[in-house]
């Protein structure tokens, strides 16, 4: 399904959309990705900060360990 997505992102790269590509592909991207601004949200309501979720935003405890 990929390459069908970036068929189509080239086909419009070479009829010179791009700049009117990419303004449709980051407002649908904030439409449908709503994730990390929801558990942002949900942070803030927990008491987290931006230290913490600076430190807890890693994918595994090396990474945290790192951070901190």
């Amino acid at each position: 399904m990929w390459h069908f997505i970036a068929a189509a992102y080239w086909v419009f790269v070479a009829a010179g959309a791009k700049k009117d590509l990419d303004a449709a592909v980051d407002w649908i991207y904030r439409q449908v990705c709503t994730c990390h601004s929801d558990i942002e949200e949900l942070g803030r309501i927990l008491g987290g900060n931006a230290r913490s979720a600076s430190i807890l935003g890693s994918c595994s405890e090396e990474a945290n360990n790192k951070k901190i």
